[in-house]
């Protein structure tokens, strides 16, 4: 837990100096030791119960998971962060593969599983959306320790009302251990500079 507080943190003054200076390097969090993430279940783009195991790691050679929260109406960190993501996915070139991008709901109410994926694959096609009930969401939002209060302030927009959602992306390596935590504006050298050791 004190990760997350520490996240916190880091994630309010990654979004004063992001918006400040768009160009920073923000390094983020590592995870110590790395947090191995409890078995939860969610809904793919077709409806059908998901292991989010079955998404992380995987066989040599495995692939390194970011994993977002988010909504599909969010106005300004959704669609900045996975801008982000999927830059950076493509700044590892070769190695582009071995990154998987993963963006979950926190509005269950509003977005469908299929809104999820086709939401995220305008940044990237390869990005998996995952949807599922209140009680889905909020299991894997306690599987990598994030607490949220349901239809509060945003939690970075707080002249919107909306989902509140987390203020960090989540790296999990081929093992699928959290290993990771970077701030939501992080920039893709950032990003990517954080995923290269885990590849």
């Amino acid at each position: 837990m004190a990760t997350v507080a520490l996240l916190c943190v880091v994630g309010a003054a990654a979004v004063h100096s992001a918006r400040e200076a768009h160009h920073a390097q923000i390094v983020g969090v590592d995870v110590v030791p790395p947090h191995a993430i409890p078995a939860v279940h969610l809904a793919d783009r077709t409806g059908h119960t998901i292991e989010l195991h079955t998404l992380l790691g995987g066989p040599p050679p495995g692939r390194v998971a970011l994993v977002f929260f988010g909504y599909t109406h969010c106005g300004d960190v959704c669609p900045t962060t996975l801008g982000h993501l999927a830059h950076a996915r493509r700044m590892l070139g070769h190695n582009s593969g071995r990154m998987r991008i993963i963006f979950i709901t926190t509005d269950p109410a509003h977005d469908t599983p299929e809104d999820v994926q086709a939401y995220g694959r305008q940044y990237d096609t390869t990005i998996v959306g995952l949807g599922g009930t209140r009680a889905q969401i909020d299991s894997a939002q306690r599987a990598f320790q994030v607490n949220t209060f349901d239809n509060g302030p945003m939690t970075l927009d707080a002249h919107q009302r909306g989902p509140v959602h987390p203020v960090a992306v989540y790296i999990v390596d081929q093992q699928g251990l959290l290993r990771h935590v970077l701030p939501v504006f992080a920039a893709s050298p950032a990003v990517a500079d954080a995923v290269r050791p885990l590849l």
